[in-house]
């Protein structure tokens, strides 16, 4: 699926969404799903992508893409968190999204950060 945002708009021009997914529902938590997002992320620190964090409705989803104009390593991704997300699940998105998903205990380590700051 293919998205286009007017030159007038983006000093970036246009751009295209790369890959979307949809993470399962979870039941509803009695945390703050999106604070603790914004957390993760401030440790996290992702390089060479712009991350939005915005509250979803049903399901956690990830969206990605490439700014065009930008150059080849510039990226930029959007995540829905909704309140019924686990700390788990958005662990798990936002450092596949940092490109650290794969480091042995990033995330146990990262749900501790977070909940600690």
């Amino acid at each position: 699926m293919a998205a286009k945002r007017d030159d007038d708009e983006s000093p970036l021009g246009a751009y295209r969404i790369e890959e979307r997914r949809r993470i399962a529902r979870a039941r509803r938590s009695g945390y703050d799903a999106l604070a603790f997002a914004k957390r993760a992320l401030r440790i996290l620190e992702p390089r060479g992508v712009d991350v939005a964090i915005y509250e979803g409705r049903f399901e956690l989803k990830v969206e990605r893409g490439r700014y065009f104009r930008a150059g080849p390593e510039s990226h930029w991704a959007m995540v829905a968190i909704p309140p019924s997300a686990s700390r788990v699940q958005i662990a798990v998105a936002l450092a596949e999204i940092a490109g650290v998903a794969h480091v042995p205990l990033m995330i146990e380590t990262l749900i501790a950060a977070a909940n600690d700051s």
